[in-house]
């Protein structure tokens, strides 16, 4: 396997009832992806599964090859 082949996984969480605008994540979830040193693949649908049910989706995160100083362009246009 090649160490710079991006990965990604699904952010869930919840907001603690004293904090409604704080979001804790509670999850991540590694769906089946491909993924090359330039960019990963995710489903177009969220997973869905009992453990995390009761949880809102609150991002993604993915790996880089490089650390970079800012967003990569394809996470420029992932994110638009």
């Amino acid at each position: 396997s090649d160490r710079r082949t991006q990965i990604a996984g699904y952010l869930y969480g919840v907001s603690p009832p004293e904090s409604p605008q704080v979001k804790e994540i509670r999850c991540v979830v590694l769906p089946p992806q491909w993924g090359t040193h330039e960019t990963v693949h995710l489903p177009n649908i969220l997973p869905e599964h009992e453990s995390f049910k009761d949880m809102e989706p609150l991002g993604w995160i993915h790996t880089q090859p490089d650390e970079l100083p800012q967003l990569s362009s394809q996470d420029i246009t992932t994110h638009a």
